[in-house]
Protein backbone atom coordinates (compact mmCIF):
# COMPACT_ATOMS: atom_id res chain seq x y z
CA UNK A 1 0.00 0.00 0.00
CA UNK A 2 3.07 2.43 0.77
CA UNK A 3 4.18 1.70 -2.17
CA UNK A 4 1.65 1.81 -4.42
CA UNK A 5 0.68 5.45 -2.65
CA UNK A 6 4.28 6.57 -3.31
CA UNK A 7 4.05 5.78 -6.66
CA UNK A 8 0.25 7.40 -7.53
CA UNK A 9 1.94 10.51 -5.53
CA UNK A 10 5.06 10.51 -8.27
CA UNK A 11 3.12 9.83 -11.18
CA UNK A 12 0.80 13.20 -10.22
CA UNK A 13 3.03 15.22 -9.68
CA UNK A 14 4.77 14.46 -13.25
CA UNK A 15 1.56 14.50 -14.62
CA UNK A 16 0.79 18.19 -13.35
CA UNK A 17 4.71 19.21 -14.69
CA UNK A 18 3.99 17.32 -18.49
CA UNK A 19 0.67 19.42 -18.39
CA UNK A 20 1.67 22.50 -17.85
CA UNK A 21 4.81 21.67 -20.34
CA UNK A 22 2.01 20.82 -23.02
CA UNK A 23 -0.09 23.45 -22.65
CA UNK A 24 2.28 26.53 -22.64
CA UNK A 25 5.80 24.98 -24.03
CA UNK A 26 5.19 21.72 -26.01
CA UNK A 27 7.87 21.94 -28.41
CA UNK A 28 10.55 24.46 -26.54
CA UNK A 29 13.32 22.90 -24.26
CA UNK A 30 11.61 23.97 -21.36
CA UNK A 31 8.45 25.99 -19.48
CA UNK A 32 9.73 28.89 -17.53
CA UNK A 33 8.89 28.88 -13.83
CA UNK A 34 7.88 32.13 -12.56
CA UNK A 35 5.99 33.47 -15.87
CA UNK A 36 5.01 30.10 -17.06
CA UNK A 37 5.77 30.23 -20.82
CA UNK A 38 8.24 28.36 -23.10
CA UNK A 39 11.71 28.94 -23.60
CA UNK A 40 14.53 27.52 -25.60
CA UNK A 41 18.10 26.93 -24.08
CA UNK A 42 21.05 28.20 -25.81
CA UNK A 43 23.21 25.63 -26.85
CA UNK A 44 20.29 23.14 -27.15
CA UNK A 45 19.41 24.07 -30.37
CA UNK A 46 15.95 24.44 -30.07
CA UNK A 47 14.85 21.21 -30.70
CA UNK A 48 12.98 20.49 -27.38
CA UNK A 49 14.45 18.66 -24.93
CA UNK A 50 12.10 18.50 -22.52
CA UNK A 51 9.51 17.00 -24.83
CA UNK A 52 12.60 14.27 -25.76
CA UNK A 53 13.72 14.14 -22.37
CA UNK A 54 9.77 13.46 -21.20
CA UNK A 55 8.99 9.89 -23.70
CA UNK A 56 10.14 7.46 -21.63
CA UNK A 57 8.96 8.51 -18.63
CA UNK A 58 5.62 8.96 -20.74
CA UNK A 59 6.10 5.28 -21.58
CA UNK A 60 6.49 3.89 -18.36
CA UNK A 61 3.95 5.53 -16.68
CA UNK A 62 1.33 4.46 -19.00
CA UNK A 63 0.28 7.67 -20.31
CA UNK A 64 0.38 5.83 -23.94
CA UNK A 65 -2.00 8.92 -25.49
CA UNK A 66 0.19 11.58 -24.27
CA UNK A 67 3.64 9.27 -25.00
CA UNK A 68 2.05 8.93 -28.87
CA UNK A 69 1.52 12.60 -29.41
CA UNK A 70 4.81 13.27 -27.92
CA UNK A 71 6.67 10.70 -30.06
CA UNK A 72 4.74 12.09 -32.97
CA UNK A 73 6.16 15.68 -32.36
CA UNK A 74 9.71 14.47 -31.94
CA UNK A 75 10.25 12.81 -35.14
CA UNK A 76 9.67 15.45 -37.21
CA UNK A 77 12.36 17.72 -35.70
CA UNK A 78 14.87 18.56 -37.95
CA UNK A 79 18.11 18.98 -36.47
CA UNK A 80 19.23 20.67 -39.28
CA UNK A 81 17.53 23.76 -38.37
CA UNK A 82 18.67 25.99 -35.34
CA UNK A 83 19.06 29.60 -34.21
CA UNK A 84 22.24 28.55 -32.51
CA UNK A 85 25.44 28.05 -34.25
CA UNK A 86 26.64 25.53 -32.08
CA UNK A 87 24.91 22.73 -29.90
CA UNK A 88 26.60 21.59 -26.56
CA UNK A 89 27.39 17.75 -27.61
CA UNK A 90 26.87 16.35 -23.93
CA UNK A 91 23.31 17.99 -23.27
CA UNK A 92 22.39 16.62 -26.90
CA UNK A 93 23.62 13.47 -26.21
CA UNK A 94 22.66 12.73 -22.96
CA UNK A 95 18.56 14.14 -23.87
CA UNK A 96 18.15 13.85 -27.41
CA UNK A 97 19.92 10.91 -28.82
CA UNK A 98 19.56 8.96 -25.47
CA UNK A 99 15.56 10.09 -25.06
CA UNK A 100 15.35 8.60 -28.74
CA UNK A 101 17.05 5.35 -27.77
CA UNK A 102 15.23 4.52 -24.40
CA UNK A 103 12.00 6.00 -26.45
CA UNK A 104 12.62 3.11 -28.77
CA UNK A 105 13.82 0.34 -26.53
CA UNK A 106 10.55 0.71 -24.35
CA UNK A 107 8.17 1.24 -27.51
CA UNK A 108 9.78 -0.40 -30.52
CA UNK A 109 8.31 2.46 -32.43
CA UNK A 110 11.00 2.00 -35.87
CA UNK A 111 10.14 5.68 -36.57
CA UNK A 112 12.07 6.69 -33.25
CA UNK A 113 15.06 4.89 -34.10
CA UNK A 114 15.40 6.21 -36.99
CA UNK A 115 15.66 9.74 -35.86
CA UNK A 116 18.08 8.59 -33.47
CA UNK A 117 20.00 7.46 -36.01
CA UNK A 118 19.58 10.69 -37.84
CA UNK A 119 20.18 12.38 -34.87
CA UNK A 120 23.58 10.09 -34.25
CA UNK A 121 24.96 10.53 -37.30
CA UNK A 122 25.04 14.43 -36.75
CA UNK A 123 26.57 14.24 -33.24
CA UNK A 124 29.23 11.61 -34.85
CA UNK A 125 30.71 14.07 -36.28
CA UNK A 126 32.00 15.71 -33.12
CA UNK A 127 34.84 12.86 -33.19
CA UNK A 128 36.06 14.51 -36.91
CA UNK A 129 38.82 16.28 -34.95
CA UNK A 130 43.08 16.12 -35.80
CA UNK A 131 42.90 13.25 -32.90
CA UNK A 132 39.19 11.83 -32.99
CA UNK A 133 38.42 13.72 -29.10
CA UNK A 134 35.34 15.27 -29.18
CA UNK A 135 35.14 19.06 -27.76
CA UNK A 136 32.60 20.34 -25.60
CA UNK A 137 30.79 22.25 -27.90
CA UNK A 138 29.59 20.91 -31.69
CA UNK A 139 30.17 23.88 -33.94
CA UNK A 140 28.35 23.81 -37.36
CA UNK A 141 30.38 25.55 -39.47
CA UNK A 142 33.55 23.96 -38.28
CA UNK A 143 31.85 20.41 -38.63
CA UNK A 144 31.52 21.41 -42.32
CA UNK A 145 34.74 22.89 -43.02
CA UNK A 146 36.75 20.27 -40.95
CA UNK A 147 37.81 22.56 -38.60
CA UNK A 148 37.19 21.14 -35.52
CA UNK A 149 39.24 20.74 -32.48
CA UNK A 150 38.87 18.97 -28.77
CA UNK A 151 38.88 21.18 -25.69
CA UNK A 152 41.81 21.95 -23.70
CA UNK A 153 39.95 22.77 -20.49
CA UNK A 154 36.54 20.83 -20.87
CA UNK A 155 34.29 19.14 -17.68
CA UNK A 156 35.51 15.87 -17.97
CA UNK A 157 31.95 14.32 -17.41
CA UNK A 158 31.27 16.37 -20.93
CA UNK A 159 33.01 15.01 -23.38
CA UNK A 160 33.58 11.45 -21.38
CA UNK A 161 29.66 10.75 -20.97
CA UNK A 162 28.69 9.34 -24.07
CA UNK A 163 29.19 5.29 -23.78
CA UNK A 164 25.41 4.61 -23.36
CA UNK A 165 24.64 6.05 -26.27
CA UNK A 166 26.76 5.76 -28.59
CA UNK A 167 27.07 2.03 -27.65
CA UNK A 168 23.57 1.72 -27.84
CA UNK A 169 23.17 2.84 -31.46
CA UNK A 170 25.96 0.43 -32.84
CA UNK A 171 24.00 -2.31 -30.61
CA UNK A 172 20.71 -1.58 -32.76
CA UNK A 173 21.91 -0.49 -36.05
CA UNK A 174 24.79 -3.11 -36.82
CA UNK A 175 26.97 0.30 -38.02
CA UNK A 176 29.87 0.01 -35.58
CA UNK A 177 31.28 3.68 -36.50
CA UNK A 178 29.48 4.77 -33.36
CA UNK A 179 31.33 2.69 -30.67
CA UNK A 180 34.09 3.30 -32.52
CA UNK A 181 33.78 6.67 -31.89
CA UNK A 182 33.60 6.37 -28.12
CA UNK A 183 35.50 3.44 -27.98
CA UNK A 184 39.00 6.17 -28.31
CA UNK A 185 37.59 7.91 -25.26
CA UNK A 186 37.69 4.81 -23.20
CA UNK A 187 40.99 3.85 -23.96
CA UNK A 188 41.83 7.49 -23.23
CA UNK A 189 40.64 6.64 -19.96
CA UNK A 190 41.73 3.53 -18.96
CA UNK A 191 45.69 4.94 -20.09
CA UNK A 192 45.27 7.96 -17.78
CA UNK A 193 43.25 5.88 -14.91
CA UNK A 194 46.39 5.28 -12.64
CA UNK A 195 48.59 8.23 -13.93
CA UNK A 196 46.48 11.29 -12.10
CA UNK A 197 47.21 12.93 -9.21
CA UNK A 198 44.54 10.89 -7.79
CA UNK A 199 45.33 7.41 -8.87
CA UNK A 200 42.22 5.71 -9.78
CA UNK A 201 40.15 8.37 -10.69
CA UNK A 202 40.09 11.50 -13.03
CA UNK A 203 40.56 15.23 -12.74
CA UNK A 204 37.40 17.38 -13.04
CA UNK A 205 38.81 18.87 -16.28
CA UNK A 206 40.73 17.14 -19.29
CA UNK A 207 42.79 18.57 -21.66
CA UNK A 208 41.68 16.64 -24.87
CA UNK A 209 43.32 18.77 -27.19
CA UNK A 210 46.85 17.16 -26.37
CA UNK A 211 45.59 14.55 -24.57
CA UNK A 212 46.96 15.56 -20.78
CA UNK A 213 44.48 14.23 -18.28
CA UNK A 214 47.35 15.49 -15.46
CA UNK A 215 47.00 19.28 -15.99
CA UNK A 216 44.09 19.82 -13.30
CA UNK A 217 44.23 19.11 -9.65
CA UNK A 218 40.87 18.88 -8.93
CA UNK A 219 38.51 15.64 -8.28
CA UNK A 220 34.89 15.69 -7.90
CA UNK A 221 32.15 13.21 -8.32
CA UNK A 222 29.61 15.85 -8.55
CA UNK A 223 28.59 18.46 -11.47
CA UNK A 224 30.96 18.29 -13.64
CA UNK A 225 32.88 14.80 -13.31
CA UNK A 226 29.97 12.65 -12.75
CA UNK A 227 28.15 11.70 -14.84
CA UNK A 228 31.67 10.31 -16.50
CA UNK A 229 31.74 7.81 -13.39
CA UNK A 230 27.98 7.03 -13.59
CA UNK A 231 28.44 5.45 -17.25
CA UNK A 232 30.92 3.13 -16.52
CA UNK A 233 28.91 0.81 -14.31
CA UNK A 234 26.37 0.76 -16.78
CA UNK A 235 27.91 0.40 -20.21
CA UNK A 236 29.76 -2.13 -18.25
CA UNK A 237 26.26 -4.12 -18.00
CA UNK A 238 25.21 -2.85 -21.16
CA UNK A 239 27.80 -4.89 -22.83
CA UNK A 240 27.71 -8.32 -20.72
CA UNK A 241 30.67 -7.88 -19.06
CA UNK A 242 32.52 -8.22 -22.37
CA UNK A 243 34.71 -5.65 -22.64
CA UNK A 244 37.76 -6.33 -20.55
CA UNK A 245 38.65 -2.61 -20.16
CA UNK A 246 35.48 -1.47 -18.25
CA UNK A 247 36.12 -3.91 -15.09
CA UNK A 248 39.00 -2.34 -14.23
CA UNK A 249 37.03 1.05 -13.87
CA UNK A 250 34.82 -0.37 -11.27
CA UNK A 251 36.61 0.84 -8.47
CA UNK A 252 37.48 4.05 -7.55
CA UNK A 253 38.99 6.07 -4.36
CA UNK A 254 36.07 5.96 -2.13
CA UNK A 255 37.44 6.84 1.45
CA UNK A 256 35.59 5.07 4.38
CA UNK A 257 35.73 6.06 8.19
CA UNK A 258 38.88 3.77 8.39
CA UNK A 259 40.83 5.82 5.87
CA UNK A 260 41.49 2.74 3.60
CA UNK A 261 40.56 3.11 -0.16
CA UNK A 262 38.67 1.22 -2.88
CA UNK A 263 42.04 1.12 -4.76
CA UNK A 264 43.73 -0.13 -1.33
CA UNK A 265 41.68 -2.97 -1.49
CA UNK A 266 41.35 -4.12 -4.96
Amino acid sequence: MVLASRRAEVKEAFVKSWKSYKNVGFGYDEVMPVSGVGRDVPGFGGWGATLIDSLSTLWIMDLKDDFYEAAAAAVTIDYSKTRDTSCNYFETTIRHLGGLLGAYDLSKETALLEKAVELGDMLYMAYDTPNRMPGFWLDFRDAKTGKQLAGNHDPSAAVASSSLEFTRLTQLTGDNKYYDAINRVTQVLDDWQNRTSLPGMWPTFFDLRRILLDYDNSYTLGALADSLYEYLPKTFALLGGLEPVHPTKQTFCFRETSGSTARDRA
